[in-house]
C-alpha cells in the first residue's frame, strides 16, 4: 500500500524504512496569485508532478503561501533533495497582476499544468475586482 505525505508547511524530513527504493509520487501545487489594489483577478497557482525513485535522504519541501492581509503573488511550491538542494519537482505561484509568465520558467515535473489567468479589472473600476484564475 503507498504511503501518503502531505505537507501544509515548509519543512524538512528524512525519508527511511519501506518508502526508501520505492516509485514515489510527489505533486506539487503553486499558490494562487491574491489579485492587485488595480483590480485585476490573481492567477491560479501551477501544478507539477513526478514519479521517482527515491534513495534515503534528507529532504526539504517548501510550501507556496500568499499573502493573507492584502495582495500579492502566490508563493512556488518545491520538493528538494538533499543538502545541494537540488529541485525534485516545482510549481510556480499565481501573480497578482493576472498572468503566469513566472510559471512558464519555474515548473518542473513530468507533467505540468499552468494556473489560469486571472481576469483584469472590469473597464477601469478597481472597486469591481476581476475574478482569479483556476488552478
Amino acid at each position: 500500500m503507498a504511503t501518503t505525505f502531505t505537507f501544509l508547511s515548509s519543512g524538512t524530513f528524512t525519508l527511511t524504512g519501506s518508502n526508501v527504493g520505492q516509485s514515489v509520487t510527489i505533486a506539487c501545487y503553486g499558490a494562487g496569485g491574491r489579485g492587485s489594489n488595480t483590480g485585476n483577478g490573481g492567477s491560479g497557482g501551477a501544478y507539477s508532478k513526478i514519479i521517482k525513485v527515491l534513495p534515503t535522504g534528507s529532504y526539504s519541501v517548501g510550501v507556496g503561501q500568499n499573502d493573507y492581509n492584502g495582495y500579492g503573488n502566490g508563493g512556488d511550491t518545491w520538493f528538494k533533495s538533499g543538502s545541494a538542494n537540488i529541485i525534485v519537482c516545482q510549481a510556480g505561484g499565481g501573480n497578482q497582476d493576472g498572468t503566469i509568465d513566472n510559471q512558464l520558467t519555474s515548473a518542473t515535473g513530468s507533467t505540468v499544468y499552468y494556473g489560469g489567468h486571472g481576469c483584469p479589472d472590469f473597464q477601469g473600476y478597481s472597486s469591481y475586482n476581476g475574478s482569479g484564475g483556476g488552478g
